[in-house]
Parts: structure tokens; sequence; C-alpha cells
């Protein structure tokens, strides 16, 4: 449950997680000094406090202009992807050496498609990709590790609801090699 914390004269709403090896602290500014307006703002933020601990991240109306709703605050590709790597390093399911390759990868598709935000990756953005790496002349095998890496991200921010479709990305076509046999013959040569 979210918690009022005061500090230098404002109030903020404080939401605390377990890593495994300490307490986090997340902290919401409630843009006040009244402490009964800190309380109803507190309020506001307490329905979002899983989706806030998962690592989305909320524009409140107090936090706005001019008012208005709740809204999710759009997130970036490098937050997305700075995410995304410390989850697979938390998850301890990858080895070193594809934590590696996947920040390769989504490094350089940050390069070419710039500091956008996930919900508006498009297939045309792969295809920029896809172009970029050619020209450097990435091997095709190579490119289809990289769009194995964006499709991974992309599934992982749908599965998590961060963006609302699921991009169908394709890897491209390579030439299949026949798997190579020995005969008994040249075995025992």
């Amino acid at each position: 449950m979210a918690s009022l914390k005061q500090m230098r004269g404002k109030y903020y709403s404080r939401i605390r997680q377990w890593n495994g090896v300490k307490q986090i602290e997340k902290l919401i500014p409630l843009k006040t000094s009244n402490k009964i307006d800190a309380r109803l703002r507190n309020s506001k933020v307490e329905p979002y406090e899983e989706d806030i601990k998962s690592g989305m991240e909320f524009e409140f109306s107090w936090m706005k202009e001019n008012g208005g709703k709740t809204e999710v605050k759009p997130l970036s590709l490098s937050d997305a992807i700075d995410t995304f790597i410390k989850h697979r390093i938390k998850a301890n399911t990858c080895r070193q050496s594809t934590i590696a390759i996947n920040k390769r990868a989504l490094s350089l598709f940050a390069k070419v498609v710039k500091n956008i935000t996930v919900s508006s990756i498009t297939l045309e953005h792969i295809d920029r990709f896809i172009e970029y790496s050619t020209k450097l002349n990435h091997s095709k095998n190579t490119i289809n590790i990289g769009i194995r890496t964006i499709r991974t991200l992309m599934i992982w921010l749908y599965d998590r609801e961060i963006v609302s479709r699921r991009l169908k990305i394709k890897s491209l076509p390579t030439d299949e090699n026949e798997p190579q046999y020995i005969t008994e013959v040249e075995f025992k040569s």
C-alpha cells in the first residue's frame, strides 16, 4: 500500500518494492503541501500501485498543467530497452553472451529509429533497421539475430500490456544448407 512521505514541505506517494536484496522506493510527487490534499491524491495513486511496481509510469491529473485524466506515460524506446535488459539479467534465463548480443542489436535499432515511444514502433522501423544493417555489410544471419531480439522485446512489451498490438516481425530468408552426413566408409577412413 502506498504511503505518504514529506520532503522539503511537499508530499510524495511512496511505493516500496522488495527486489530480493533490499527495498526499492518509488516516489510519485503529489505536488501539494496540504496533508488532506496529499491523502486524496495518494488514494488515486494506490489503484495503480502494482502497475507502477512492474515499471509502468503514469501522469496523474495534478501533474498536468490543465488537469485531466490519469494516463499511462508513453514509454520511450531507450527506457524500454533498459527495463528489458534488466529483466533478462534478473530472470537469469540467458547467458551473458546472449545478453551482450541483445544489447548490441537493440542499441543499433535505437540508433536507427532514434528515441521514439515504443507504442509508435511499426514494421517500417524494422525495415529501416534491416536496410541500415545491410549497409553495414551484416550477414543475413546477423540481421536475423537482431530481428529476433527486436521481436522478443516487442512480445515482452505486449505481454506486459505496454503496447496494444503485437507486430508480426518476420526474419529474412536465408540459404538453408543441407546437413552433411558422413558415410560409414568415410568415417572409418
